[in-house]
């Protein structure tokens, strides 16, 4: 059925963008500043794209050498 397609790609497309938040939070931790990564003080923002309507944003913060992510959600693009 189409909708189960969907659902299925959906859920390959969510993976996708959140095994690229991996790498990128991945990348942080070995002291790199990825591309599209904002930083404020401590606070670390990107977002990776799921799809057309939503994207995957994560906010991680470093407090005393350790990575504690704030934030992995799914949201509607906000283009």
């Amino acid at each position: 059925s189409r909708l189960l397609e969907a659902s299925i790609q959906a859920v390959s497309d969510y993976y996708a963008a959140d095994m690229e938040a991996e790498k990128i939070l991945s990348q942080l931790r070995q002291g790199e500043m990825p591309t599209g990564v904002t930083r404020q003080d401590h606070l670390y923002s990107y977002s990776c794209p799921i799809s057309t309507t939503q994207d995957l944003v994560v906010e991680v913060i470093l407090e005393n050498e350790t990575w504690n992510i704030l934030r992995w959600q799914a949201v509607p693009v906000q283009r």
